[in-house]
């Protein structure tokens, strides 16, 4: 897998844009270059999973939304 991710400062802890050519692209918080925190992933399908990260993972409260509106 290709990663590029685009912080918003150089820290260990920031805001970003991390993309996956042809495959998807996840908008929020980063720690220690891994997706961490509140985000959004959005799969070029149109899906997208709104909520926490650690490490990289979907952990916590989160909810995947699907292109027909369905919630899960």
């Amino acid at each position: 897998m290709k990663r590029r991710a685009f912080l918003e400062k150089d820290s260990k802890k920031a805001n970003g844009l991390f993309i996956e050519k042809n495959v998807a692209r996840y908008k929020g918080e980063f720690k220690n270059d891994k997706m961490d925190g509140k985000g959004i992933y959005e799969w070029i399908d149109g899906k997208k999973y709104e909520g926490g990260w650690k490490d990289d993972l979907k952990e916590g409260e989160g909810v995947i939304e699907y292109p027909s509106g369905k919630k899960i």
